[in-house]
């Protein structure tokens, strides 16, 4: 009867295991199918799913007149390149199975009907979990740690180097390796003990990888071994030993004050010094500039919070508002399951890669300060949830005038114009829309303009001629713009033409025609100093001793 039972057991485990684990077939456009399509359709289509190594794309059309040509590179499908292909298939019931993390693209020969937006890309994220990951509220956001450094995971000069590597690092749990390494050369082989790490012994691994960028995570304490199947390499010292320490118990840090904070407390130490009436002065002045020049503090996602978004959420929340240097971001969420991940650059912003950050936050409540003018990308290190939409980019515009601007003959700081107003920058209703926009306005040296559009989508590129803009010819851009909040500075009189590279979007109105007009040669007014030039100037009067005649 017992055996019977456990029998049942394991066969009702087995069966919800696969039910859980089993490789998904996804017919590719699901009833419509693989044909011409609206654009951007394919990736609508894609962009909810996740998909992992195993499973299949079903592409289903016909074959007498369309095929599937997957291509290697992103440009490639960009561009409806098909002249070197990874792959072609033709049958018109073809089944293609996803085999390797990463992007896998595919488009049609047809070169017009690929240009209308027929073709996908799909972002494999990892394996099927066969093996159900320790939960997250046990398990931190650890270290990550790049084996053998700028060496990476390759055969070493001297034959202990891994040994010393390892050795001058604490693990811990919650901590990753990341292994780096040429596919066609090596792979990485977890063994069990020290007797098969001594030995090279490759007979009977704990796991095989071999996708070339490999995250290990420690996920208890103990000794973790890891070396090569390729012989002789291990032998020459491609292997690893890691010891895995339990959590540590982190002590708080000093806290550390901003230039903001330093300054106020600067200034309370001031006012304690100064005389009762100057100190009233000076508290009022200083609490009708708070009300002009105080830096602003912005929760990401408002009520939502940092969590799993729907594709383009943040985007949508972070469009609206100007960012200025000084302003902080507040991000709220369970800091057990999630993180807050700043990266460095847009490629790692669009593929969710984690693996070299800039700073993480991991506290739940993270205020983090916009320090500089640009670009500032934010994402989880959670993968499929940052894929899914969890990440945030902002554009810092400008700083808070708590510093005298630079003088105005150099280059004035002219207006922003948004591109389109409320219609930003897309396909609009009205072929001569942005014509008449262009017309109601003067742009002159010195002025901006602030293109919004979702780069999934649409891009900007400059051109040089009235004749490249009425043909809505790319092939010969002065500059490429495709970060979806692009800035572009008006540094000198003349025509400007901007025009997208998306094939149809152009010819349906989506350009613009910028005359650019010198700087106006007005008559000088008598300089007004602003609240905080004023300020100062109380000060250096108020407190500059002076000579007694």
């Amino acid at each position: 009867m017992a055996t019977t039972t456990r029998m049942f057991c394991f066969v009702l485990v087995m069966v919800l295991m696969g039910c859980c684990c089993s490789a998904k077939i996804y017919k590719v456009g699901d009833s419509k199918g693989w044909t011409t399509a609206k654009h951007g359709s394919y990736y609508e289509w894609a962009k909810r799913k996740e998909f992992q190594v195993g499973d299949s794309l079903m592409f289903e059309y016909d074959g007498n007149v369309n095929d599937v040509t997957q291509v290697s590179t992103r440009l490639e499908y960009q561009f409806c390149n098909s002249l070197s292909p990874k792959a072609v298939y033709n049958t018109g019931h073809d089944l293609v199975t996803l085999t390797e993390q990463g992007y896998h693209f595919f488009i049609t020969s047809n070169r017009s009907q690929c240009v209308a937006g027929q073709k996908l890309v799909v972002f494999v994220v990892h394996d099927h979990p066969m093996i159900p990951p320790p939960p997250r509220k046990i398990l931190p956001f650890g270290k990550d740690y790049k084996v053998g450094d700028s060496n990476e995971w390759t055969v070493p000069e001297e034959s202990d180097f891994y040994s010393k590597w390892s050795e001058e690092k604490q693990f811990h749990v919650g901590d990753n390796l990341l292994f780096y390494y040429n596919d066609q050369v090596d792979d990485v082989l977890e063994i069990n003990s020290d007797l098969e790490f001594k030995s090279c012994d490759t007979t009977s691994p704990v796991a095989v990888h071999n996708a070339g960028q490999d995250l290990i995570r420690l996920t208890k304490p103990g000794i973790r071994y890891f070396i090569t199947s390729k012989i002789g390499h291990c032998e020459a010292g491609l292997k690893l030993r890691v010891v895995v320490r339990p959590l540590s118990k982190s002590v708080p840090k000093k806290m550390q004050f901003s230039p903001f904070d330093r300054l106020i407390n600067s200034l309370i130490i001031l006012l304690i010094m100064a005389t009762t009436t100057r100190m009233f002065c000076f508290v009022l002045v200083m609490d009708l500039m708070g009300c002009c020049c105080s830096a602003k503090i912005y929760k990401v996602g408002d009520s939502k919070g940092w969590t799993t978004a729907k594709h383009g959420s943040y985007y949508e929340w972070a469009k609206r508002k100007e960012f200025q240097v000084g302003d902080s971001l507040m991000f709220e969420y369970d800091g057990n399951v999630n993180d807050v991940t700043q990266v460095s650059t847009r490629l790692e912003y669009q593929f969710c890669n984690s693996l070299s950050p800039k700073a993480v936050y991991n506290t739940g409540h993270d205020l983090v300060t916009l320090t500089e003018q640009g670009y500032h990308f934010f994402i989880t290190s959670n993968r499929s949830q940052c894929v899914a939409g969890q990440k945030l980019v902002v554009f810092v515009v400008h700083d808070h005038p708590m510093i005298p601007p630079p003088p105005r003959k150099i280059l004035p700081f002219g207006k922003d114009y948004k591109v389109g107003d409320s219609n930003e920058w897309t396909v609009p209703e009205e072929s001569d829309f942005y014509s008449k926009w262009s017309e109601e306005k003067q742009f002159h040296v010195g002025d901006n303009l602030l293109f919004y559009y979702n780069d999934q989508v649409d891009d900007v590129l400059e051109i040089n001629s009235d004749l490249e803009f009425k043909f809505c010819d790319t092939t010969s851009p002065v500059a490429v713009h495709n970060a979806g909040q692009d800035l572009i500075r008006l540094t000198k009189p003349g025509i400007r033409y901007f025009i997208t590279s998306k094939i149809g979007h152009c010819e349906a109105g989506l350009k613009v025609r910028v005359v650019v007009r010198p700087l106006s040669k007005s008559v000088p007014k008598k300089m007004q100093l602003s609240p905080f030039d004023r300020l100062i100037k109380w000060l250096h009067d108020s407190f500059t001793p002076h000579p007694h005649h």
